[in-house]
């Protein structure tokens, strides 16, 4: 787990300093993404370091691969919102830098929420739990789809406009309310 919350950690704090620019910055687009790649990362470490360290889930060989697998995608979510200035140091969208389409990101974090729900699957984290629990993390693969169609053509709609505030809502709300109720 240790080489797990180091690798996780750094990701981290690259979606929260993009957070805190883009809050400075005034770039609410961005702010909104890093809103919600923050939350999604915060719920993979607090929830993984729960279900192996505090309730002993046997952390197997595929699910080390698949969170290599998820680390890669979060980094890429990262480079995606900021594809000039990021902490991991990489240089995105070409030689002039311009911006990589929204789009990219949502389908990215899609992406990344099929792969955890696999880990999931593999760990069989929700096994002999009411439908509920294993029902909400596939429900919650709905806006994250909806937010990599409403971008796919680039331009800004009011489905984007209204969708990309209430993804770092909805995530608050899985964490603070489905996952607290799943352990507690």
């Amino acid at each position: 787990m240790t080489f797990y919350n180091i690798v996780f950690g750094i990701i981290f704090l690259a979606a929260v300093r993009e957070l805190l620019q883009a809050a400075f910055d005034r770039r609410w687009t961005a702010f909104f993404q890093a809103a919600t790649l923050s939350l999604v990362i915060f719920n993979d470490v607090i929830f993984t370091a729960h279900e192996i360290e505090e309730l002993r889930l046997f952390y197997n060989i595929h699910m080390k691969i698949i969170d290599l697998l998820l680390f890669l995608l979060l980094a890429l979510a990262v480079v995606i919102i900021e594809p000039k200035e990021n902490v991991l140091q990489i240089r995105a969208g070409g030689r002039d830098g311009r911006k990589l389409r929204e789009f990219n990101l949502w389908l990215v974090l899609t992406a990344y929420w099929i792969l955890a729900l696999g880990w999931d699957w593999v760990g069989r984290v929700y096994s002999g739990r009411p439908p509920l629990v294993w029902v909400l993390p596939l429900l919650m693969l709905i806006p994250f789809a909806a937010l990599a169609a409403a971008t796919f053509k680039g331009k800004e709609t009011a489905a984007t406009g209204i969708l990309r505030p209430v993804m770092p809502l909805l995530m608050l709300g899985y964490i603070g309310i489905f996952k607290y109720f799943l352990y507690y």
